[in-house]
């Protein structure tokens, strides 16, 4: 007897909400076309100069990821590499990864980036795996800084999940 009632307000439900979607149907349907709100006509961005082109400035996450490589750098990491993701996901726009030999230089690599960015008042949102040294990710929101150690990087690749070839940049000083 339960059941019967359960299934009875189920089908009260349905057909509840078809009626509400036709009713909203019919609504929208009734309204002149004058009310809708016309389509911006797209303007054309207007054509840079020759001189302007040359002063294009370097994006502050670009400018953040340089700075960032330039730290692994000095702390001997190695094949360092800077990923263009901005037209593949909203999770940031910069993926910086780079190796360290050991679990000791990956946590040398982690500390240095973190003590040195920390030191001019950019603090990570968030740090994975810096204690262990096999993986370390530091989220800088915009860039996000992996440090692996040699055998973790070749495991993973996370490199070919997000290059195509156009979006890669090699660091070299």
């Amino acid at each position: 007897m339960a059941e019967q009632k359960k299934t009875a307000q189920a089908e009260e439900k349905k057909k509840s909400v078809r009626s509400a979607a036709k009713t909203a149907a019919k609504t929208k349907a009734a309204k002149p076309a004058e009310t809708e709100k016309p389509v911006a006509a797209k303007r054309s961005a207007p054509k840079k100069k020759a001189a302007d082109a040359k002063k294009e400035t370097v994006p502050a996450e670009r400018a953040l990821a340089d700075k960032v490589c330039a730290l692994l750098s000095a702390k001997k990491g190695e094949d360092i590499l800077i990923i263009d993701v901005k037209e593949k996901t909203t999770l940031c726009d910069y993926f910086v990864i780079a190796s360290g030999h050991s679990a000791t230089q990956v946590k040398a690599l982690c500390d240095h980036v973190e003590e040195t960015l920390s030191k001019e008042g950019i603090e990570p949102r968030r740090t994975e795996g810096t204690k262990e040294g096999r993986w370390g990710v530091l989220d800088y929101g915009d860039v996000i800084v992996h440090v692996f150690n040699d055998e973790t990087r070749l495991f993973y690749h996370i490199e070919r999940l997000w290059q195509d070839g156009e979006n890669t940049a090699v660091y070299k000083d």
